[in-house]
Order: C-alpha cells, then sequence, then structure tokens
C-alpha cells in the first residue's frame, strides 16, 4: 500500500512540474510577443520582406549563426545605392 501511495505522489508531482513548465513557457512567449520592439514600416530590414514590422525567428537565429553574411548583404544594399537600411 506504502508502494502506491508513493507512485500517487511521485505522479503528482510530475504533473506539477509539466504543469509549472507549460505554464512558465506560455508565460515567456506572450511576453516576448509583446514586448517586441516594432519598427516603422518605411525602414527596410535585410532578407525580409517589405512592409514587416519586426524580425521573424529565423532572422534573429541567423544573426547569431551568420552575421558575416547578414552585414554584408546589408552593406552591399547600403553600398549599392538601391535602399538605405
Amino acid at each position: 500500500m506504502a508502494s502506491l501511495y508513493a507512485s500517487i505522489a511521485e505522479f503528482a508531482s510530475i504533473r506539477t512540474v509539466g504543469l509549472t513548465s507549460l505554464f512558465l513557457l506560455l508565460a515567456v512567449v506572450v511576453v516576448a510577443h509583446f514586448s517586441t520592439l516594432r519598427y516603422a514600416v518605411e525602414i527596410p530590414r535585410v532578407r525580409e520582406r517589405r512592409g514587416k514590422r519586426y524580425f521573424s525567428l529565423r532572422i534573429r537565429l541567423a544573426y547569431f549563426t551568420d552575421t558575416k553574411e547578414i552585414f554584408r548583404e546589408a552593406y552591399e544594399k547600403v553600398g549599392s545605392g538601391t535602399q538605405s537600411l
């Protein structure tokens, strides 16, 4: 009988940890969504389509993994005079 109580208590604690983790993840996503810096539509962004007001997650990750190419692309756009960033 004691092992039954122990297994029920273990299941309840795992469930509590899972629900708490899910709640915290949801809270982080909501806060990140509402606190994202939104830029003016007129400002062009590297590797993004026209009219976007924020950088996508793909570009944010590329900033950490492919920074050299992002800056090269921005330099080429500014240097060629096609548009200003």
